[in-house]
């Protein structure tokens, strides 16, 4: 429930999501360790090439990751592994998807944002079960996109990230 499971939590998102990618079909377009085009222009208040993106530093990435999707699932109050799950699922869906799907799990208010209502009602749950039922919310998510191309490779992403969080937990 650290700041410190930040750089695993970002290793394992940075295994996953690889460098430079621009598949057709992908609705992302292009991008590089998975950040997009459009969230790169973002982060530096400027247009951005494909090129530009495609040479972004790893440490850059690594710092849009922890401002725009860690914190933004307020990463450093969720347990160990649950951090995880939400910080990863948050990458690939939206972190206002992610806190969701874990405020659904909890029932309670599903404003997207992790605040006092879902950190005190996380504090019913044992991490492992947490993860468990994120595992299977997240395939259920992914094979309600119609994405077809995509979908084996989520499926596979979200069990190693349940099998990395329950580590993590464990």
């Amino acid at each position: 429930m650290t700041a410190s499971n930040f750089p695993s939590c970002l290793a394992f998102t940075l295994g996953e999501e690889g460098g430079y990618s621009d598949m057709p079909g992908d609705p992302g377009g292009p991008t590089n360790r998975g950040i997009t085009l459009e969230t790169y222009i973002d982060w530096l208040g400027r247009p951005v090439s494909t090129e530009q993106l495609a040479a972004m530093p790893e440490v850059i990435a690594g710092k849009i990751y922890e401002s725009n999707y860690w914190r933004a699932v307020n990463g450093d109050m969720l347990p160990t592994g649950v951090d995880l799950m939400v910080f990863d699922f948050g990458v690939t869906s939206g972190p206002g998807t992610s806190a969701k799907r874990l405020q659904g799990f909890l029932q309670v208010r599903q404003d997207g944002q992790i605040g006092p209502e879902t950190l005190g009602a996380l504090k019913a749950y044992d991490a492992p079960t947490v993860i468990k039922w994120l595992g299977a919310s997240q395939q259920t998510y992914y094979r309600q996109l119609g994405q077809e191309q995509f979908l084996a490779g989520w499926l596979a992403r979200t069990a190693r990230r349940t099998s990395a969080a329950l580590g993590m937990a464990a």
